[in-house]
């Protein structure tokens, strides 16, 4: 923040003439970078803790500075997940594939969010849903074959 020599105001913007007179101004020198704050002794330090290939350095993800995901692994692919959803949907059982999307766009934003372990049991959690109407959907097919055939048989 410079000043104008001419009427005194207090300039924030960068701008080489004065806003309220006019008049030139001197040229502001850059900003200062922001120094990196240390890291704090003994906050979520972990001697175990293995560095994420997805963290940034010296940043959020960086066990040094208490990232609570900083060691969960790779992200968790969620295309099989979506696709079991898909096939779920169209052929078997359509409130368990919707259930499915849901649960599959939620571990996108947990993956988005850094959360792999939440997004990992929403995967689950989507196989076990559409593994559940498959069977369903199974059973029922078996057991409208079962009473076609008795029909045919009386």
């Amino acid at each position: 923040m410079t000043t104008c020599s001419n009427c005194g105001i207090a300039i924030t913007v960068s701008t080489s003439y004065c806003p309220q007179c006019g008049a030139q101004l001197e040229a502001m020198p850059p900003p200062q970078a922001q120094p990196t704050p240390p890291p704090q002794p003994g906050y979520g330090a972990d001697p175990y803790a293995q560095q994420s290939p997805h963290a940034a350095p010296g940043g959020y993800g960086n066990p040094a500075y208490g990232s609570p995901y900083a060691t969960q692994g790779e992200p968790p692919n969620t295309g099989t997940a979506m696709a079991i959803a898909v096939v779920t949907f169209l052929f078997c059982c359509w409130p368990m594939g919707v259930a499915g999307f849901i649960f599959v766009s939620q571990a996108k934003t947990a993956i988005v969010n850094d959360d792999y372990e939440t997004a990992r049991g929403k995967i689950k959690l989507t196989y076990l849903l559409c593994g559940v109407g498959a069977a369903g959907a199974i059973f029922l097919y078996i057991f409208a074959f079962g009473f076609l055939i008795l029909a045919e048989t009386m």
